[in-house]
């Protein structure tokens, strides 16, 4: 496979916990017939710091070939051809992949303009607050078997990075240098619930499609906030860590992913059924009072780049 093999290709680099999977499951494959979510083996090849561009185009194009039912379903009934997408929430970095490696947002970035040089980038953010809990209630209650408090989390967390990573004007700026201001769209995941034809309008005209049909508002993968629901996920996961660990060591990823499942699609809807007006989680106050003004300066930034007033949807 060859860069420019299709006359577009969009790259939407995540972030996680910002729509992705409602973007990945609802939206961008419905906009092209060549959409590729990318897997584990092709991140930690794009992440790579001996990365061979030739040597990621061939996979692409290798597992594209490979392509689910779905997917050739669409490429049947898609009226764009032209143009090609490529997924994943990690390629904007993350801590650990699946299989424990880190990945660099900034490396990942420098290696998709050496495989993609023309290409458009897609990213996608949450108001700080609410990505902190809901990433956190997602290793909870969704994937993961946290069993730390909200406010012991946040401090770890903290010390690994994650102010720095909520900073959206770092890792957009370096996209903008990359690619140049025009080829890159910034937009608040908010959006979609509360400006969805501003939204749509924005991505389309971005990625130069003229026909879509727009998706319901339903959530994809939701994560339960509630002090009640996460405290008895808590208790829940102190037995289920050992078992998901034990079961990793004999190389039995099927179990742990089958207890993923099992919380999200059982436990998930009884508990909310059970706790339905129950209180949600919120940031401490001494936290949002430390990082106010980096967040607000970041904010300003995405809002003259991306030409939204992000203050409309929440945001410092």
């Amino acid at each position: 496979m060859k860069s420019g093999k299709y006359p577009l290709t969009l790259i939407h680099v995540g972030l996680p916990k910002c729509a992705s999977s409602f973007m990945q499951a609802k939206v961008l494959p419905r906009m092209t017939g060549n959409y590729c979510n990318l897997t584990v083996e092709l991140l930690e090849n794009v992440n790579s710091a001996t990365f061979s561009p030739e040597l990621f185009l061939n996979m692409v194009d290798d597992y594209a070939k490979k392509a689910t039912y779905r997917n050739r379903l669409n490429r049947l009934i898609s009226k764009n051809h032209r143009l090609e997408i490529l997924s994943s929430e990690f390629l904007s970095g993350r801590h650990s992949t699946t299989v424990g490696q880190e990945c660099d947002g900034i490396i990942t970035a420098n290696n998709l303009k050496l495989a993609y040089p023309n290409a458009k980038i897609l990213m996608m953010i949450r108001e700080q607050k609410k990505y902190l809990l809901s990433a956190y209630a997602f290793r909870v209650a969704c994937y993961g078997f946290e069993t730390s408090t909200f406010e012991e989390w946040l401090t770890r967390k903290i010390k690994q990075g994650i102010i720095e990573k909520l900073k959206y004007d770092i890792l957009a700026k370096h996209y903008i240098d990359l690619f140049g201001k025009e080829n890159v769209l910034i937009l608040p995941m908010e959006m979609i619930y509360m400006d969805s034809n501003r939204f749509y309008k924005m991505l389309l005209s971005f990625a130069k499609v003229a026909s879509f049909e727009i998706p319901r508002k339903s959530q994809v993968n939701p994560s339960p906030k509630g002090d009640k629901i996460l405290s008895l996920h808590r208790s829940a996961n102190k037995m289920l860590a050992p078992l998901s660990t034990m079961a990793m060591k004999f190389g039995t990823e099927k179990v742990r992913n089958g207890l993923y499942r099992f919380k999200s699609s059982v436990i998930n809807p009884f508990l909310l059924r059970c706790y339905s007006n129950e209180s949600s989680l919120s940031v401490p106050e001494e936290i949002i009072e430390k990082y106010a003004d980096d967040f607000r300066e970041s904010n300003q930034f995405i809002s003259m780049v991306s030409k939204v007033d992000l203050t409309e949807f929440g945001y410092l």
